[in-house]
């Protein structure tokens, strides 16, 4: 679901192709374009997991994975080393596989429909709040407050 991120994304005819060659057409939707704030919940709500499969070139953080813990749905993370699979290791909140690996996809998948995990969703969520990020800027500041100039006059 969504729209096609970047010119090194696939389009969705390809995944289109991909389902009917793979058999699974039929149960497969895929929804093309801007998906809104009020039908985002019931993507996360109708899948079992969340797949957040990133190339071996990537090194950030996943706005996705939030969306993930707050509907409570384990995620199967790839990427390189950084935030997005320091946090899932972290939280416990699924499984990190190899990127641009098919096959340690499919392991993860199936390891994660065993569904054994106790992801610690509260503690990240506290982790990754508003509050906590800024609050981690702040501390990076030389000194918080220092230099501010007052409007109040005499």
């Amino acid at each position: 679901a969504g729209s096609v991120a970047s010119g090194g994304d696939r389009p969705f005819a390809y995944y289109r192709r991909l389902a009917a060659e793979l058999g699974v057409a039929e149960r497969t939707a895929l929804r093309e374009g801007f998906v809104s704030d009020g039908d985002l919940s019931g993507y996360f709500e109708a899948a079992d997991f969340i797949l957040l499969t990133y190339a071996s070139t990537f090194h950030s953080q996943s706005g996705v994975l939030l969306l993930a813990v707050r509907a409570r749905r384990p995620v199967l993370a790839s990427a390189a080393p950084g935030p997005l699979i320091a946090a899932v290791q972290e939280f416990q909140l699924g499984i990190v596989v190899e990127p641009d690996s098919r096959e340690a996809v499919v392991a993860g998948m199936q390891k994660l429909m065993l569904g054994a995990s106790r992801p610690l969703w509260q503690s990240y969520e506290e982790h990754a709040s508003w509050e906590a990020n800024a609050r981690d800027v702040l501390s990076l500041l030389p000194n918080p407050g220092a230099g501010a100039v007052s409007n109040r006059s005499a």
